[in-house]
């Protein structure tokens, strides 16, 4: 299965996320013979730092979220997570560390 990353700025409709949603499934379905029944594949990038527990919660509901509104079946749905250790991830020119410590004064 490809594997699609989108990124843009915010301020895009809903209707719009959804028809490029669309058109990207078809142009894989059309081009690659994917099949749509077999969509989509979800890859979650984040700091690490959560329990296994967190995250297999979220997979639960990132994977009923896509069974109710777009109707796949559940056996459809991969999820995978990408982590990254706190130092190795930046937010307004602080790592995740640095960020972490100055909450803790």
């Amino acid at each position: 299965m490809p594997e699609i990353t989108i990124s843009m700025a915010a301020g895009r409709t809903d209707e719009q996320k959804a028809g490029m949603m669309r058109d990207i499934t078809q142009a894989l379905v059309k081009n690659l013979g994917v099949e749509a029944d077999k969509m989509p594949e979800i890859t979650v990038s984040m700091a690490a730092g959560r329990t296994d527990e967190q995250k297999a919660g979220m997979m639960r509901d990132i994977t009923q979220a896509l069974v109710k509104n777009l109707g796949v079946d559940a056996d459809a749905v991969v999820i995978q997570i990408n982590e990254a250790p706190l130092a190795h991830k930046m937010k307004g020119g602080k790592t995740f560390v640095e960020r972490k410590a100055m909450q803790n004064k």
